[in-house]
């Protein structure tokens, strides 16, 4: 399991360094479909990369209007089985002088494809204070 764990580690990375790039498909490409977002207690489900690639343009301008230039993901405890994995992050976003104005947790159901983990389920938690 220990690359599974390199592996999953390499996706969070992947993913934090698609937000800091600003790039909404880099993003996209890193979830297998259809793709389900518990944000605070509502469920949205995207069946296709471009609904959901319009999901991250929005999310990525809510970055930009907010100051945020960085974003960077702790891996948490992680459940790995063959096909499926679950783990949480802890995210770190700061703006351009690296003060950090945002923090929180996130829940994942990772899928294996083809070799690789894909995101199939985010669940958001609330902003928290510290990390």
């Amino acid at each position: 399991m220990m690359d599974d764990s390199n592996d999953i580690a390499s996706l969070f990375q992947d993913y934090a360094d698609a937000m800091n790039d600003m790039d909404a498909e880099a993003m996209v490409d890193l979830f297998a479909f259809p793709v389900t977002i518990w944000q605070l207690g509502t469920g949205y489900v995207f069946e296709d990369p471009t609904a959901l690639e319009e999901n991250a343009e929005a999310l990525l301008n809510v970055f930009d209007e907010a100051g945020i230039i960085y974003s960077e993901a702790e891996i948490g405890p992680t459940h790995v089985t063959k096909g499926s994995a679950f783990a949480t992050a802890s995210w770190r976003q700061q703006d351009e002088i690296g003060e950090v104005i945002h923090t929180f947790h996130c829940d994942y159901l990772l899928v294996k494809q083809h070799g690789d983990w894909l995101i199939t389920t985010i669940v958001n938690q609330e902003a928290v204070d510290e990390i």
